[in-house]
């Protein structure tokens, strides 16, 4: 689990806010259809890889769960769009630095997966970043409409982390056509839940 300082709290939300801005930038100028960055194929996941997921994510401690998802959604899932693939990458072996800047260019780049991820769409990002804290998060559950996603209630979510890579997650999987338990496990372990 990553324990962040008033100081590091204060750069991630300035991060949020300067994103939100990058995104609605991208997102005015984007000629992406909403079905264009889908990973919509079946075989877009590896069976084999997956189940080996699940067992990885049984076995492993709390505190190893979101980076042995991230990583384990970029092996299984080799169809998705490169940048998610590569935020997912990034946040399992990377610094915190390195996976907010593989996390937005893949926003960036896909503003329409992120819009079928989230109920919200993007100005959730914008709104989002203006808060911080449990407020924050309070806009992505309401925002994004997370109760769809039968993961959590809205009081767990409270405690959620890592909650724009998972909502982005969440809704590749789904359009993957990965078992809804599986992405429901998978979602709440990129979100530290």
């Amino acid at each position: 689990m990553r324990h962040t300082t008033t100081a590091q709290s204060r750069v991630a939300c300035f991060g949020m806010r300067w994103l939100a801005v990058s995104i609605l930038a991208a997102a005015c100028g984007s000629s992406n259809s909403p079905a264009a960055g889908l990973a919509t194929r079946t075989s877009a996941c590896h069976e084999t890889k997956l189940a080996e997921l699940d067992r990885t994510l049984t076995a492993a401690r709390a505190d190893d769960r979101a980076k042995l998802a991230a990583a384990g959604i970029a092996t299984a899932c080799p169809a998705f769009e490169p940048p998610l693939r590569d935020a997912l990458h990034t946040f399992a072996f990377g610094s915190d630095a390195e996976a907010q800047r593989a996390l937005q260019q893949a926003l960036e780049q896909h503003v329409d997966l992120w819009n079928a991820s989230c109920a919200g769409g993007i100005s959730v990002l914008s709104s989002q970043a203006a808060l911080v804290g449990s407020d924050s998060v309070r806009a992505m559950w309401t925002g994004c409409a997370v109760e769809r996603f039968d993961i959590a209630t809205a009081n767990d979510w409270l405690r959620a982390r890592n909650t724009v890579l998972a909502v982005f997650a969440h809704g590749s999987l789904v359009a993957a056509g990965v078992a809804p338990e599986r992405v429901r496990a998978y979602t709440r372990a990129l979100a530290e839940l």
